[in-house]
C-alpha cells in the first residue's frame, strides 16, 4: 500500500509532537519542515538570559535551549528538511519551499511572534525572546549597560523595566534577580542603585489567575525587590522613555513580555483570521474550508469557540493538541471518524527565581521548592518524551547544571 503523505511544518512544542506520534502508523510517511535544524526550548530562554557569562559560556548556554532535529528524530522514520516555507498551494496540495513538496495531510505548527499592539516605538527599543540568540541578546545589553553605568555613579538608577504582567514576565523579573546580584558583585556596583520594574495594565500581575495565585506571586516578586507597577498602560517608547498613562517612565533596558500574535500561515490563498493573527479552525484543528489542512496551537482560533482560543498558549496545550490531531490524521487515512476534542484546563507551572516555583491546578497550588521540583519532574518527562530515557535524562541533567548555576 502506497504511503500517505503528511507534512509537519514548524519544529516546536505542538510540531514535534505531531511528528513523532504520526510517524508511529507505518502507513503514513512524514515529514517536518523548519527554517532551523533545532527545536527551541522555548520554556527555558529566560534562564539563559539571566546566566552570568563567566559562569556559563555563552555557546553552551545556547545549545541547551537548542535540541537538534536530529537527535529528537535519529530512531524515527521523519524525513527533516531545514528550509523556510514560502507558500502552501491548497488547490495542488503542495508546499513550496526550494521545490514544492506534496502533501495528503498537511500540520501548520509555527507558534507565535511578539504583539506590540501597534504601540509606537515598541518594536525598535524593546527587547524580546523569540530564540536563544534573543536571549543572550538580552543579557549582554544588561551586563554592558551596568557595567558602564559604574564609571557613572551620579547616575541615579539602572532601570532594567519589563513590559507585561503575565507569566513570561513575572519568570523574567524574579529570574533576574540571581543575575543583578553578580554582575552588583563583579562590577562593584552598588545593588540598591539597579532597579527591576514590573509593568502592566492590568491591577494586578498574573491577572488571568486566580487572586491567591496572583497574592503569592506579588509577595514572591516584593521579596525580590521587583517593583510592581500596576494599573499603567504603555502609549508610546522612545529611545530610554516609555510615555505611560501615568507620566514619563525612563528605562536603560526594556525587555518586551507584553503579549504574542500568532506567526502567519505562509500562503497565498485567503484563509479566514481572527483575534491575535490566529487562524480559523473547525472542532478538529481542520482549517475551515480545508478538511486536509491542521493548525495548531497559538496559531489557531477554533470556530466553535466564536474565533477565540479559548486555550492558553502553553506548550503543554500545543502538545496535547498535537497528539490529537495525530490521532485524527491517523483515522482519516483509514477512512475512519476521528474522535471528539475535548478542551481541558491543564496545570501551570510559573517559575519565580532561583529554586522557587508556583505550581497551579484547579485543585492545589504549591509554592516554593516543591512547585520547583514538581517543575523539574515536567521538564524531565518531556525530555524523555522526545528523546528517550537514557537521551532525556542526559539532557535534563546537562541543563540543570547549567542553569543552577545562576541559582
Amino acid at each position: 500500500m502506497k504511503q500517505k503523505q503528511v507534512i509537519v511544518i514548524g519544529a516546536g512544542f505542538g510540531g514535534v509532537r505531531a511528528a513523532l506520534d504520526l510517524s508511529k502508523n507505518p502507513e503514513l510517511s512524514v515529514t517536518i519542515i523548519d527554517q532551523y535544524p533545532y527545536h527551541s526550548v522555548h520554556g527555558q530562554l529566560y534562564e539563559v538570559a539571566t546566566s552570568p557569562t563567566e559562569l556559563t559560556a555563552m555557546p553552551e548556554l545556547k545549545r541547551s535551549v537548542e535540541l537538534p532535529l536530529l537527535q529528537i528524530f535519529k530512531n524515527s522514520p521523519v524525513k527533516i528538511v531545514t528550509a523556510k516555507v514560502v507558500d502552501i498551494k491548497f488547490a495542488s496540495k503542495t508546499v513550496i519551499v526550494d521545490k514544492p513538496y506534496s502533501y495528503d495531510y498537511l500540520v501548520c505548527a509555527l507558534g507565535s511572534q511578539p504583539n506590540f499592539f501597534s504601540i509606537p516605538g515598541a518594536s525598535e527599543h524593546a527587547w524580546h525572546f523569540s530564540s536563544g540568540y534573543d536571549a543572550l541578546k538580552i543579557r549582554g545589553e544588561i551586563e554592558s549597560t551596568i557595567a558602564l553605568a559604574k564609571n557613572n555613579l551620579r547616575k541615579k538608577d539602572v532601570q532594567i523595566v519589563i513590559a507585561g504582567g503575565g507569566v513570561a514576565g513575572v519568570e523574567v523579573a524574579a529570574e533576574l534577580h540571581g543575575m543583578l546580584n553578580y554582575l552588583s558583585w563583579r562590577e562593584n556596583y552598588p545593588r540598591h542603585k539597579i532597579v527591576t520594574t514590573l509593568i502592566d495594565r492590568s491591577e494586578a500581575m498574573l491577572s488571568m489567575f486566580p487572586k491567591e495565585v496572583q497574592e503569592i506571586a506579588h509577595q514572591r516578586l516584593e521579596e525580590l525587590g521587583v517593583v510592581l507597577d500596576t494599573g499603567v498602560s504603555i502609549e508610546s517608547i522612545s529611545k530610554h522613555e516609555l510615555q505611560t498613562s501615568d507620566g514619563v517612565k525612563e528605562f536603560d533596558v526594556l525587555i518586551w513580555a507584553a503579549g504574542v500574535r500568532a506567526n502567519p500561515l505562509p500562503t497565498s490563498e485567503s484563509v479566514s483570521v481572527k483575534k491575535g493573527d490566529r487562524v480559523e479552525v473547525d472542532a478538529q484543528f481542520k482549517l475551515v474550508g480545508q478538511p486536509d489542512v491542521f493548525v495548531l496551537g497559538d496559531q489557531c482560533a477554533r470556530a466553535e469557540d466564536g474565533g477565540v482560543n479559548p486555550l492558553p498558549g502553553t506548550a503543554s496545550q500545543a502538545i496535547r493538541q498535537a497528539k490529537y490531531v495525530a490521532t485524527a490524521i491517523k483515522a482519516l487515512a483509514k477512512n475512519q471518524q476521528p474522535p471528539l476534542f475535548t478542551c481541558q484546563s491543564l496545570p501551570y507551572i510559573i517559575p519565580l527565581g532561583p529554586k522557587w516555583a508556583i505550581f497551579y491546578s484547579k485543585r492545589k497550588v504549591v509554592k516554593g521548592y516543591l512547585g520547583y521540583l514538581i517543575r523539574q519532574v515536567v521538564w524531565f518527562k518531556y525530555y524523555i518524551s522526545i528523546l528517550g530515557f537514557t537521551k532525556g535524562i542526559h539532557w535534563l541533567l546537562r541543563t540543570s547544571e547549567l542553569f543552577k548555576r545562576n541559582d
